[in-house]
């Protein structure tokens, strides 16, 4: 005859092995993200303060695509509208609310991302709170625009080189070494992922090196000026600047003495795409 006990038991340790799986769903590692081609990911900005709905759009360029994407604002309600992108990696994004710009970056699948913005009486953004999954890399944006505002690389790509080439590239590595500084700052005092910093750092070293060889085009330059960056970098693929970096390297960078060529930001070569889809079959 049975024990009546042993139903118990079982019971008992049904439930302790339900919670523990409970428990490691809820607090494990968020894993890295992979590609989807092509997944939605939608972002909902919620208004106050104003008597009509901002103006709001996105703009966002996707990894081998290489054309920059506009995407207008849907109207929800009274003080709701949304977003909705098409992106194949995560994507750096900037959001425009009232001419206001902040970046954000969309993750495929992605629709838990929303904006809380509060403006004055004139329109003008007057704070800004972010809730969702990728919150910790929007607030991360934000800081450095507060942080840094027109001295990093994105809002100065387009400096004017009125002293020379060796006085442009000292300006691109000075804030280039800012937004590193700023970058280990965070990933000390904030929740940013692994995946992001890395990701983030590659954004920077890749840009800053590509914006050099672009404006290095048809000069004679000293070699020791431009950067010296990893061209086999599988852990650099979700980078936009890396793939424009090795299309100035692969297809277009051809030195004659000291003579550096340009590139152009319209195609990609057949390796960037290999290195891409290494990448992807790796992931999956």
């Amino acid at each position: 005859m049975r024990h009546p006990v042993f139903p118990w038991i079982i019971f008992i340790f049904t439930g302790f092995y339900i919670m523990a799986l409970s428990y490691y769903a809820e607090n494990r590692e968020p894993s890295d993200p992979s590609y989807n081609f092509y997944d939605s990911t939608t972002v909902e900005i919620i208004s106050h303060g104003l008597q009509e709905l901002p103006e709001v759009y996105g703009q966002f360029n996707n990894i081998l695509e290489g054309r920059r994407q506009i995407v207008a604002a849907k109207d929800i309600d009274s003080s709701r509208q949304k977003l909705v992108f098409r992106v194949n990696s995560p994507r750096p994004t900037k959001i425009y609310l009232n001419e206001e710009a902040l970046e954000v970056i969309l993750l495929p699948g992605d629709s838990s991302l929303k904006l809380y913005a509060k403006f004055t009486e004139d329109g003008k953004l007057e704070t800004l709170d972010f809730k969702g999954s990728s919150s910790p890399m929007a607030n991360y944006y934000w800081k450095k625009k507060e942080r840094l505002r027109q001295q990093n690389i994105r809002a100065s790509r387009h400096v004017v080189l009125t002293e020379g080439f060796e006085d442009y590239a000292q300006a691109v590595d000075s804030m280039a070494a800012k937004e590193l500084v700023f970058l280990v700052e965070q990933e000390v005092f904030s929740t940013l992922p692994e995946w992001f910093v890395q990701f983030e750092k590659n954004e920077i070293l890749y840009q800053k090196a590509y914006l050099k060889l672009s404006a290095a085009y048809n000069s004679q330059v000293d070699a020791n000026l431009l950067d010296q960056v990893k061209i086999n970098n599988q852990g650099a693929v979700f980078s936009y600047y890396y793939y424009l970096y090795l299309d100035a390297f692969f297809s277009h960078l051809q030195p004659k003495s000291s003579n550096v060529r340009m590139t152009t930001e319209n195609s990609l070569t057949s390796n960037t795409k290999r290195n891409l889809t290494a990448r992807n079959t790796k992931d999956t």
